[in-house]
């Protein structure tokens, strides 16, 4: 006697069920999937909006670090430039460096200095406190010496074309009284010192080589 199978163990039932049950479970894995992308997009939506907001806050940061560096600097002060030396400062300047602001007797070596324009260039005078020796001669071969000297160094200037050094020394009366008197005159124009040999010269030659000289009685005296 033949018997009908249950419908559950017929063929067609079998495929219907593994149909669905595959269907279930491809469902549940779309809607995970889909679930961890649209996770995943939120996150990075996220973590790129909070980049430049980060950014932002750091360059605030780092511009209010710098702003004390710029407000500390200060504007540099440029210094005025020195205006270039007159002729007569650069005389008395030659003078002061050879011979010193003194004479050993603590006066002020330099009294006057002038310049005027002549035919060749420039007319220097100078007229200085001498140094005081032992004698008389001795003070006058001092203040020749040192005129050598200067006359060496001023004619140096190629617009010196004529020197006179005037020397004052203290001298004493026959009332016993003091006062300071020219007692050496010395004048050389430039075509005089070019033919000088400096270093060989003896000062004591100056009256018979200069252009002028004149020499007190005083000083004259043994």
């Amino acid at each position: 006697m033949k018997t009908k199978k249950p419908f559950y163990k017929r063929w067609w039932f079998i495929v219907v069920a593994v149909i669905l049950g595959l269907s279930i479970i491809g469902e549940m894995f779309d809607d995970g999937s889909t679930e961890t992308a649209s996770t995943k997009k939120v996150a990075s939506t996220n973590s790129e909006a909070a980049k430049p907001e980060a950014n932002s806050k750091e360059k605030q940061e780092k511009s209010s670090q710098e702003k004390p560096k710029e407000e500390s600097k200060k504007p540099e002060i440029k210094k005025p430039k020195e205006a270039p030396k007159s002729f007569d400062d650069t005389v008395k300047d030659t003078v002061i460096k050879e011979l010193g602001t003194k004479a050993n007797t603590g006066k002020k070596r330099l009294v006057q200095e002038g310049s005027s324009d002549i035919d060749g260039g420039k007319s220097v005078v100078v007229t200085m406190a001498g140094d005081e020796l032992f004698t008389t001669k001795s003070t006058l071969r001092q203040m020749e010496t040192n005129s050598a000297k200067l006359f060496e160094k001023l004619f140096k200037d190629k617009k010196v074309a004529r020197v006179t050094l005037v020397w004052r020394q203290t001298l004493v009366d026959t009332y016993g009284k003091e006062s300071d008197d020219n007692v050496l005159k010395i004048e050389l124009t430039r075509a005089t010192a070019n033919k000088i040999e400096w270093k060989n010269f003896n000062a004591e030659n100056f009256e018979q080589v200069a252009d002028n000289s004149w020499v007190h009685p005083a000083m004259l005296k043994k």
